[in-house]
């Protein structure tokens, strides 16, 4: 009769032990899940920040460039006027803009766009490997609430299973960027 009391309370703990660890897995999977899917914020926070930012910036310098351009353009053409004809203040914008292009020899609103176009990748590589973390934790997760015996428990505690993170519609389609 002892042996039996014996047997069944080893039983009994190895149950409870197996419940409780169970439990605590369960609480670390949906953890991880919970850190993944935060993570995915992160990098949508990330994406808009820095892609809002760094589209102002070309843009900015895009513009700079443009009138940089104009205003060459403008004096070159001038200098087919007779000097004489010219006042002071085109020759100090003239020289002004001189200047300007020996300082800045080289436009570079093509850095800028591939400066633009590798943070880009950049943020949508960093996104995917967070939306790929997640589905990988709501997998275990997932393994867990439908497996047998990890099920009983997870019945117990209410786990239900999960759903794996989808792309909307929308965000199929490429960002469309206007500078």
């Amino acid at each position: 009769m002892e042996m039996l009391f014996g047997i069944i309370g080893i039983i009994v703990v190895v149950v409870l032990l197996y419940g409780i660890g169970t439990y605590n897995q369960f609480i670390r999977v949906k953890n991880k899940v919970d850190e993944a899917l935060s993570g995915i914020d992160v990098a949508l926070a990330k994406r808009y920040a820095i892609l809002t930012n760094l589209v102002e910036v070309v843009k900015r310098y895009v513009q700079h460039e443009h009138e940089v351009l104009v205003s060459l353009v403008k004096l070159r053409n001038g200098n087919m006027v007779n000097r004489v004809e010219v006042d002071q203040n085109q020759l100090l914008a003239k020289e002004q803009l001189f200047a300007l292009q020996e300082a800045y020899p080289e436009l570079k609103a093509n850095e800028q766009f591939l400066s633009l176009q590798a943070a880009i990748q950049d943020v949508e590589e960093h996104l995917a490997a967070s939306r790929r973390m997640y589905n990988s934790n709501v997998s275990i997760y997932n393994d867990l609430v439908l497996s047998f015996p990890s099920n009983l428990i997870g019945n117990m505690i209410n786990a239900g299973k999960m759903e794996y993170f989808n792309a909307k519609e929308e965000e199929r389609e490429n960002i469309n960027i206007t500078l």
